[in-house]
C-alpha cells in the first residue's frame, strides 16, 4: 500500500477481511505507489492499496474512495488560520515532497501546474511522516492526502486548496484476476 493510508485505512480493511478469510495470513508492504503496481503486476504482491490504477486486462481495479489534497503549513505560518488557500499565493515558497514515484508527489506536481507554478522542492523524501516533520520545523510546504488528516502533527496544519478544478484522487484496491487467491481477495 502507498504510505498515507497505512495510518488507518489499510488496517481498518485487514481487520475487517480477516475476520472473514479464517485461516489467512497478511503480509503488508509500503512502496510509491509505481513500485506497489509494479509488484503486483510481476507477481510478488496478491493486491495493491494504490491511487494509481493499473489498465492491464488481467488486474481488477475497485475504487474506494476519493479524497482531496491538502496544503500542509507550520503550525505557526500565518496561513494555518485560513480555511482554504489559493495555491498560487504560496508558488514562491519552498516545498518538501515525497520521492519520484510517489503519486502524492505526482499530485502535488499536477496542482500546483494548474495554479501557475513548478514548486521548488528543497526536500525529497521517501518517508510521508518526515515530509510532515519537516513542514512542522519550516523547511517547506507540502501538499499531502487528505488521510494524513488520519495522523495530527502538533505543528502542522492542513488546509484546503481553493481550486476551480479541485485535486482529487481516488483510491483503488487492485488484484491480479485468475490468481490462486482471487476468492479470498474478492473478500476485500
Amino acid at each position: 500500500h502507498t504510505f498515507s493510508l497505512g495510518i488507518e485505512v489499510v488496517p481498518q480493511i485487514v481487520a475487517a477481511f480477516l475476520e472473514r478469510a479464517a485461516g489467512v495470513r497478511v503480509m503488508l508492504r509500503q512502496d510509491a505507489a509505481t513500485t506497489i503496481i509494479e509488484s503486483l503486476l510481476s507477481g510478488d504482491i496478491d493486491a495493491a492499496f494504490s491511487s494509481i490504477s493499473p489498465v492491464e486486462p488481467d488486474v481488477r481495479v475497485v475504487p474506494l474512495f476519493q479524497e482531496r489534497m491538502l496544503l500542509a503549513v507550520p503550525a505557526g505560518d500565518p496561513l494555518a488560520k485560513e480555511e482554504t488557500v489559493d495555491l498560487a499565493r504560496v508558488g514562491e515558497r519552498r516545498f518538501v515532497a515525497m520521492s519520484e514515484g510517489s503519486s502524492s508527489r505526482g499530485y502535488m506536481m499536477r496542482a500546483c501546474a494548474r495554479a501557475g507554478f513548478t514548486p521548488r522542492v528543497v526536500l525529497d523524501t521517501d518517508d510521508l511522516f518526515s515530509v510532515t516533520g519537516a513542514v512542522a520545523v519550516g523547511i517547506g510546504l507540502a501538499i499531502l492526502p487528505g488521510r494524513m488528516r488520519d495522523f495530527r502533527h502538533p505543528g502542522v496544519v492542513l488546509i484546503r486548496l481553493a481550486e476551480p478544478v479541485p485535486t482529487r484522487r481516488t483510491v483503488c484496491l487492485a488484484y491480479r484476476r485468475n490468481s490462486a487467491r482471487e476468492a479470498h481477495l474478492g473478500l476485500l
